[in-house]
């Protein structure tokens, strides 16, 4: 690890006064340029790279990527350079590699031309692709912006780790949220500030873990409550409404908890022996029950239900679930209350019958599947008995049509698979 850091070292003196003209202490050897159409070309020969050495890759270029290869005339060390482009050619990502591994500064702009992360790589596959990135070990402050130029965060990292204060910002500049890291767990207060900088907010931890009190004070995104945890574990809550009207308890680590999000509540959890299990509930903006479902062991299990939006909680559709996959029947409605469609499913796949329906009640659609593949199908016209069209064996053409009986949809099948999709016409 000491040789990584080295190695940044080097970079940084080779790249901190100017990423785009050459330097004394190292020289081109080739460029790699890729074009919008993913045409690739490699430029070697002294003569031609002349013509690159004093070109500025961070502004607006005709390429997707280019990637300079350079050599340092006293290490004889080689690195490279790796740029991509937006659509509209502005620059887009910039990375530092050393030996075919990313090893230096990482930048990322916005199609307008503003930054949008800078950080600092000491270790990981040296290419640009969200496979490689993901294996990236960050090092020292790690910051993000937006859209506007303005700096979201600022995260602190230790040779890959979590480590020391991350910070979060409103777009005038002051903090919004801050929490400290030691050994990559959350470790003290977290603390949350309004624009004025005054705490709204705070949570402590240990470990990891949520532990001690849970603090918010009245604020336009969320009213009063008070917590306390024990090693992550919700032992006692209490919860008012923006008039501080109590509406929800936890007590001996069982009760609700509400969640809001910009000012509106969003969700009550059941806390069940301290942790969040049992049935959620969620609600729209103008407080009607969208959405119910039962976790278990942080897995969706049981039955869900949809709502359409309004009172009276109208089913749109009910979903049974295991383990976080759909398994078992899986209804929709129409806003009058007749189903719409019943399908069997097992592990997010359909198997077995599907059926759907015309509002008045009358078949539409009927299939077979096995492991989410069409085995048969028989489609109809509203009111007619005998189907317009059949699915066998996993191939045919499917017409489908609307209550007025008007064709919408047409989907060729072949060996279960849709082949073609296009929108029908009237026939």
């Amino acid at each position: 690890m000491r040789n990584s850091f080295i190695i940044v070292a080097t970079l940084i003196s080779l790249f901190g006064a100017s990423c785009t003209r050459q330097q004394t202490g190292h020289s081109l050897i080739s460029i790699q340029l890729t074009d919008k159409n993913g045409l690739k070309q490699t430029i070697s020969h002294e003569d031609r790279l002349k013509g690159f050495k004093n070109l500025d890759f961070h502004r607006p270029q005709p390429y997707e990527k280019v990637i300079r290869n350079y050599i340092d005339k006293t290490s004889k060390r080689d690195f490279s350079k790796i740029t991509t482009y937006h659509p509209n050619g502005q620059i887009f990502q910039s990375l530092d590699v050393v030996a075919g591994r990313a090893c230096g500064f990482y930048h990322e702009w916005y199609a307008n031309g503003l930054r949008k992360v800078e950080v600092t790589v000491i270790e990981g596959p040296g290419d640009l692709t969200p496979a490689s990135q993901c294996n990236w070990i960050f090092d020292g402050v790690s910051k993000a912006f937006d859209e506007h130029g303005y700096l979201e965060a600022e995260i602190h990292y230790d040779k890959g780790v979590l480590s020391g204060n991350s910070l979060y910002f409103y777009p005038q500049g002051q903090v919004k949220r801050a929490i400290t890291f030691e050994n990559g767990l959350e470790s003290g207060t977290e603390l949350f500030f309004d624009i004025k900088e005054s705490i709204i907010k705070e949570r402590a931890y240990s470990f990891g873990k949520l532990h001690g009190k849970s603090l918010c004070k009245n604020n336009s995104n969320e009213p009063n409550f008070s917590e306390y945890y024990e090693e992550g574990l919700l032992i006692e809550g209490d919860y008012f409404d923006f008039e501080g009207a109590s509406i929800y308890k936890v007590a001996d680590k069982n009760g609700y908890r509400p969640i809001f999000k910009e000012g509106k509540l969003q969700m009550v959890q059941t806390i069940d022996e301290g942790r969040v299990e049992g049935e959620m509930r969620c609600f729209n903006s103008q407080g009607h029950v969208v959405n119910t479902y039962f976790l278990k062991n942080n897995k969706k299990e049981g039955a869900e239900w949809v709502y359409f939006s309004g009172p009276g909680k109208k089913p749109k559709l009910y979903l049974e679930w295991k383990e976080d996959a759909i398994c078992g029947i899986s209804r929709s409605y129409y806003a009058t209350g007749t189903v719409a469609s019943e399908r069997e499913m097992v592990d997010n796949k359909k198997q077995g019958l599907l059926t759907a329906y015309y509002e008045d009640g009358t078949l539409k659609i009927m299939e077979t599947y096995d492991n989410d593949k069409l085995v048969h199908g028989k489609y109809m016209r509203k009111g007619e008995m005998d189907p317009t069209s059949v699915v066998e064996n996993g191939s045919g053409k499917a017409l489908f049509f609307d209550e007025t009986g008007k064709q919408i949809q047409s989907v060729v099948y072949d060996k279960g698979k849709v082949l073609i999709d296009s929108e029908g016409t009237s026939d």
